[in-house]
C-alpha cells in the first residue's frame, strides 16, 4: 500500500522512515513530545506506527476541531471509547480512577469515579408526594 492516502498504521507499510522511527523511540519516558513537520509528509503515520509497535495504549485526537465546550465533551468521550477499545476493561476503569478531570483553554470536564448508592424506592415515591 505504498501509495495509499490514508495514514499507515502498521511498519510493513510504512516505507523510509526507521531513523525517524528509532529516534521516536528513543524519547519514551521523557515528559513531552512535539511531532512537526510541513504538511502531508507522514507525521500521522510515522505516530500510528510508533504507537502500534511499541504497544502503548492511545487515543488520537484532532484538536484542529476543538471550537467549543460540546466539541470538547465529543472529544473526550471519543478518547474513552478509544481507549476501551484498546485495552482490556479492568485495566482501563483502573487507570481511570487516577483522573480527576480534564481542562482544556478554561472549560473542564469534572470526574467522580464514586459508587452512587440506589435510592430507597419508598423514599423515591415520597419525594413525589
Amino acid at each position: 500500500m505504498l501509495f495509499d492516502l490514508r495514514p499507515k498504521e502498521t511498519l510493513q507499510d510504512f516505507f523510509d522512515r526507521k531513523k525517524e522511527l528509532e529516534t521516536l523511540k528513543g524519547a519514551i519516558g521523557k515528559p513531552i513530545i512535539v511531532l512537526t513537520g510541513m504538511r502531508r509528509v507522514g507525521k500521522t503515520s510515522l505516530l500510528k506506527v510508533f504507537l502500534n509497535e511499541c504497544k502503548i495504549p492511545n487515543a488520537l485526537v484532532d484538536a484542529r476541531y476543538l471550537d467549543s465546550s460540546e466539541s470538547l465533551y465529543t472529544m473526550f468521550s471519543d478518547i474513552l471509547t478509544q481507549l476501551n477499545r484498546k485495552t482490556t476493561g479492568q485495566r482501563l476503569s483502573n487507570a481511570l480512577k487516577h483522573i480527576e478531570g480534564v481542562n482544556v483553554f478554561g472549560v473542564e470536564i469534572r470526574l467522580s469515579w464514586k459508587e452512587k448508592k440506589p435510592i430507597c424506592k419508598a423514599f423515591w415515591i415520597r419525594s413525589i408526594n
